[in-house]
């Protein structure tokens, strides 16, 4: 009896903050499994710990721990950064054992798959769309030595000739795909560092029902809209939090909550399993509202990634994504007060944006960070294959050197001159390392903008915003000046210098404006040294100090909880969230006293004004007194106490009156937290 052939499955080599194991091919190989043994080679993992490297002995090193696998078939996906690092590999194979099968697949590679075939001669075939029932026709066919004619979506070499099959439709069914095959990852200790929280992503669903001009997936998937059954997305997620230790879930869908229905079921479906998952997932700002987003909290949802891309209302149409954008604010708002982190993705420098439309972008991105939405990224126009800003873009795009640091979906990787020389060579297939020039403005303003604001925004929105408003400049200006301080290579913009840039220039603006800035600078220099946090991949968020002091299981005092104190002559949190609304507010100069106070249990951050008393205290403990010292102290050198007595009621006050103010740590919540294990 012949034996079925082997396809081995690929995962390239890039770079990343959070690896995980490889769903999408996990998912393929559960589908070809009962009728072709498989085993996949993930290269992600060699790379980021520096195991495997970009240059030729890197590449060869690949190829042959790819050979010892007794495949037929080597079957390679790819995302658009990596898409040259696999065709090497590929290439290195094919060289050192031509009777190899080289097949590629994936939304990139079925773009630009007649185009790849046409340019690499090592490339014997590419699956168009959807992989599964493809890839199995394909396997059956080499298996029965039957010509590859008439499996549909498949584009091939005959000869000389490249053949392209007619598109076949899209699976109707998401329930009928099988279980992952989760058990051919070896060691999934390999994917995670010891004692961190373990994340992956897994399929949810396939296609967004929009026509979004900058986006390539939702025609992979024909832009028809579909979900897993919730039983099929709990079970993988309770077997992978059995057997992996996973405790978060990325559901991978471009759109989940376009059914709010299928939604609701979802998260009733978690709900009853009593389990507390955490998950994230990808949304519109219009198909989502605040009843959605509390039964999704409720279920788990942890933080959710909103494609806003423009904050023009004109742009909005232009690029097709057609949103309302006061219904975008109101979700940011909405998301932030029902508790579920936000990522807000704007793109800047498309080709019919003005400076005006640009402005309305960099003023949205810097309200919705400040309305509370954890992440806010500002991306670079990219011409990705299989969308409408290529086809009608082509012939304007150009090579720069400034593609490979600040556009996220090439920066992932290590270019060689190899990669160059086939990037250079090869337009179509390469385009997302092309810039397309904005018709309206020079692209460095682009590069300049994605320099300084992305930093800047999360680390000093406060002080952008204020400086932007209070001095009626315009984006654009702030940056120009910011240029003048920062040093001429972009590669050496690090967040010190850009925040030490814009400290330099608010330190030195003149009038009421600027000391109306510097105390906001102030302000939100001390909130974030008051707790330091991290922002992980995928959503984490983590606390990164130790444990304060005052919290230690040998602390026996009544203490103070960790805290800054600020002299400033502005209600600046109050102007803050009034600015929001009101940019045109009267500034109020008077004596403030703001105390910014860490809550370690709950690990944030709140404000509040204080009386110069309580200020004072404040002070004291911050320079090295204990509070039952400090206390001492001031009793002893108020004038108007004149017995032991006295003193000790005027303690006992004050002691409540900081009680009351909720600003103390007593010995018993030590205790309590340590004994919660928190």
């Amino acid at each position: 009896m012949e034996v079925s052939p082997l396809i081995h499955l690929i995962r390239p080599p890039y770079s990343t903050d959070s690896i995980c194991p490889p769903i999408n091919l996990l998912a393929l190989a559960a589908y070809v499994e009962p009728y072709h043994p498989v085993s996949i080679s993930d290269f992600v993992i060699s790379y980021v710990r520096k195991e495997l490297t970009m240059d030729a002995a890197g590449m060869e090193q690949a190829a042959r721990q790819i050979l010892q696998h007794d495949a037929q078939v080597l079957a390679f996906t790819s995302m658009c950064s990596s898409y040259a690092a696999a065709l090497r590999i590929a290439e290195a194979c094919k060289r050192l054992d031509p009777s190899r099968f080289i097949l590629f697949g994936g939304p990139h590679a079925g773009f630009v798959a007649r185009e790849t075939l046409e340019a690499f001669d090592f490339v014997d075939a590419i699956v168009l769309g959807e992989g599964e029932e493809t890839l199995l026709d394909l396997l059956n066919a080499l298996r029965d030595k039957q010509t590859l004619h008439g499996i549909p979506s498949l584009v091939f070499r005959d000869g000389g000739e490249i053949i392209e099959t007619d598109r076949r439709k899209v699976l109707d069914d998401l329930g009928d795909l099988p279980f992952p095959a989760f058990h051919l990852i070896q060691n999934v200790d390999s994917y995670y560092e010891p004692g961190v929280d373990r994340f992956i992503e897994i399929e949810a669903g396939r296609g967004c029902p929009f026509n979004c001009k900058f986006c390539s997936t939702s025609l992979f998937f024909s832009r028809r809209y579909r979900l897993k059954t919730p039983k099929q997305i709990v079970d993988e997620m309770m077997w992978l939090k059995q057997n992996w230790n996973i405790t978060g879930f990325g559901l991978i869908h471009d759109n989940l909550t376009v059914r709010k229905d299928m939604v609701r079921e979802l998260c009733e479906y978690i709900n009853d399993t009593g389990v507390p998952f955490q998950w994230y997932c990808s949304s519109r700002t219009d198909t989502i509202d605040r009843e959605m987003m509390e039964f999704m909290k409720e279920a788990g949802c942890q933080g959710i990634f909103f494609g806003v891309e423009t904050g023009s209302q004109s742009m909005q149409k232009t690029v097709g994504k057609r949103l309302k954008l006061d219904r975008s604010r109101e979700t940011f708002r909405d998301l932030a007060e029902v508790g579920i982190d936000a990522t807000a993705s704007f793109i800047i420098g498309f080709p019919d944006e003005t400076l005006d439309d640009l402005e309305d972008t960099l003023s949205m991105a810097l309200e919705v960070r400040l309305y509370g939405t954890r992440d806010v990224q500002l991306h670079p126009i990219t011409a990705l294959p299989g969308t409408e800003i290529l086809n009608e873009h082509e012939d304007r795009l150009v090579f720069h050197e400034h593609v490979l640091t600040f556009h996220d979906i090439t920066s992932v990787i290590e270019i060689s001159d190899v990669e160059m020389e086939w990037i250079r060579n090869h337009r179509r297939p390469f385009s997302n390392f092309y810039a397309v020039p904005p018709l309206h403005y020079p692209m460095e303003l682009v590069y300049q903008i994605r320099g300084c604001y992305f930093h800047l925004m999360h680390e000093r929105g406060y002080t952008l915003y204020s400086l932007q408003k209070a001095s009626g400049m315009r984006h654009v200006e702030i940056v120009e000046q910011l240029v003048q301080l920062l040093p001429d290579s972009y590669r050496e913009w690090t967040p010190e210098r850009l925040t030490h840039a814009l400290e330099s220039y608010v330190a030195e603006f003149p009038g009421e404006v600027g000391a109306f800035v510097r105390d906001v600078l102030l302000y939100e220099q001390t909130m974030r040294k008051t707790a330091e946090f991290t922002d992980g991949a995928n959503g984490w968020i983590r606390y990164k100090g130790a444990m304060p002091e005052v919290y230690a299981a040998d602390n026996r005092e009544v203490s103070l909880k960790p805290l800054q104190v600020l002299e400033l002559s502005y209600d600046v949190p109050t102007l803050m969230k009034q600015m929001l609304v009101e940019p045109t507010l009267t500034r109020e100069i008077r004596e403030y006293h703001l105390a910014i106070v860490f809550e370690w249990e709950a690990h944030n951050v709140r404000t509040m004004e204080v009386d110069p008393l309580t200020a004072e205290i404040m002070n004291r403990v911050q320079g090295g007194s204990t509070l039952g010292a400090c206390l001492q102290e001031l009793s002893d050198e108020h004038p108007f106490l004149t017995s032991d007595e006295e003193r000790q009621t005027w303690r006992d006050e004050v002691m409540t009156h900081l009680d009351a103010a909720n600003l103390l740590v007593h010995p018993a919540s030590s205790s309590k937290h340590l004994v919660e294990g928190l």
